[in-house]
């Protein structure tokens, strides 16, 4: 090409940086496009058909290749496209490794270009004292709602963030989605509660006593009357309850009075999860309602409403290698994510608020009912028997234990319990520990242990 014909190219085209490796060039016509390109017709034909209206495609020339290696950037209404040209292929390349690939002075001789639509380019456009379309600046970004916009000071303009619910929030931070379910499980229904606590667990610490210490003092006086009906053995060592008589007694009481013991079981199982749940929202709430507010962006309502300043969120965006990307992107990148998982934190929080008075309402319709049982009730023929043969044979074997035949090798027992219709003991009899259930009167079962092979 001679120099009137490069002079003339030159004319046809607007050169906004040029360098030892790097030449960006806004072609201005087709026979530009095809110089700065070598000739490449794929790209050619892209440019005439979609991106010759001015301003809105540039060229990256890399003088380092030849014949020529060069990126084609389009802006689509704050959307970016970039093809990469290696002098074989095109390949669709992404911001973050155009930002990578391209020396920042290169790419700063694009703005505003590069970001004009995105957030980044509105806030610019607005701490510059110029119009914005405040349908834009949400469309830049799902989580900006509002703006009050400062005529005197623009860059202190006050800018509106909202999150659809915690979820969103949550999502926008990083978090995982092993997070994520438990997010929405707490905080999506304020009513529903975890199962932290599960029945099998409650009922392994009634039949340890551990319950037995909730008792207010009105139920431990009607503990007391049930004891001095089915064990006034243990009802005399009352005074000295400690961990073994909590949990003889609880045993007893399970064993007697399934069903009523039951409600207890599944009230406290209720309460201590709404009260563990209630305990994890505070927690997760404590932890991660504020985690932008070191970067100046002050919390108006937990997971909800936020609000910053438009000079604050340029800042922000200046400490970013990728100002185009979204707000909800840039705040994903400034958060650490994996500090959000509250997995393990869900099984190590305790329940900090005091719920006896509200167990104890049902634990004393518990008490009351077993009461009413022990005296209305044809469960027992003989409270007194019952009573006398639960202290001496439950007493001395303990409930559900396993023991060794005094006379047989392979005999085995365990008292079930006793039956309060006939006062029989309830026996489980076994060969090598298959357990069967039978009953004995007190010779039958003093006849068992000497002569086991009988029964």
């Amino acid at each position: 090409m001679s120099e009137e014909q490069n002079n003339k190219i030159y004319d046809e085209t607007k050169v906004l940086y040029d360098g030892d490796n790097f030449m960006v060039i806004e072609p201005l016509t087709q026979k530009s496009a095809s110089y700065f390109t070598n000739d490449n017709n794929d790209y050619v034909k892209l440019w005439t058909s979609k991106y010759r209206d001015v301003g809105n495609s540039y060229l990256i020339i890399d003088k380092r290749y030849t014949p020529t290696n060069f990126y084609g950037i389009h802006n689509d209404n704050g959307k970016i496209n970039i093809l990469y040209f290696d002098g074989e292929d095109f390949d669709v390349m992404k911001i973050s490794d155009f930002n990578n690939s391209i020396p920042s002075e290169v790419r700063d001789s694009l703005n505003p270009f590069l970001y004009e639509g995105t957030t980044y380019g509105i806030l610019n456009d607005i701490k510059n004292g110029k119009d914005f379309s405040l349908y834009d600046l949400r469309n830049s970004s799902d989580i900006i709602n509002k703006i009050r916009f400062n005529q005197n000071r623009p860059g202190k303009s006050m800018v509106s963030i909202e999150f659809d619910d915690a979820e969103s929030y949550f999502t926008t931070m990083g978090a995982n989605e092993d997070s994520l379910w438990l997010i929405r499980d707490l905080f999506d229904d304020y009513y529903s509660e975890l199962e932290i606590t599960n029945y099998d667990n409650t009922y392994t610490d009634w039949n340890e006593g551990y319950l037995l210490s909730t008792f207010n003092e009105e139920n431990n006086k009607l503990l007391d009357e049930i004891l001095s009906y089915i064990s006034p053995q243990l009802q005399s060592k009352s005074t000295q309850r400690g961990d073994e008589w909590n949990r003889k007694v609880s045993e007893m009481l399970n064993d007697m009075f399934e069903r009523e013991i039951d409600w207890i079981i599944t009230d406290y199982t209720d309460e201590d999860n709404r009260c563990r749940t209630n305990q994890l929202r505070k927690d997760v709430k404590n932890d991660a309602c504020d985690v932008l507010g070191e970067y100046g962006i002050f919390m108006g309502d937990c997971f909800s409403k936020y609000f910053t300043t438009v000079d604050i969120l340029l800042r922000l965006y200046k400490n970013t290698d990728d100002k185009s990307q979204s707000l909800d992107s840039l705040f994903g990148e400034l958060i650490d994510g994996s500090n959000m998982d509250y997995t393990e934190l869900m099984y190590e929080t305790y329940c900090e608020e005091n719920f006896d008075e509200e167990l104890n309402k049902q634990i004393n319709q518990s008490l009351t009912s077993i009461i009413e049982k022990i005296e209305d009730s044809e469960k027992f023929i003989d409270i007194d028997e019952y009573s006398r043969l639960y202290d001496k044979y439950v007493g001395k074997y303990g409930l559900n234990k396993t023991h060794k035949s005094p006379i047989s090798d392979n005999t085995f027992f365990r008292i079930v319990g006793i039956n309060g219709e006939n006062n029989k003991i309830v026996v489980g009899v076994a060969k090598d520990l298959d357990f069967q259930s039978r009953e004995y009167d007190e010779q039958g079962f003093a006849m068992f242990l000497i002569q086991p092979e009988l029964f």
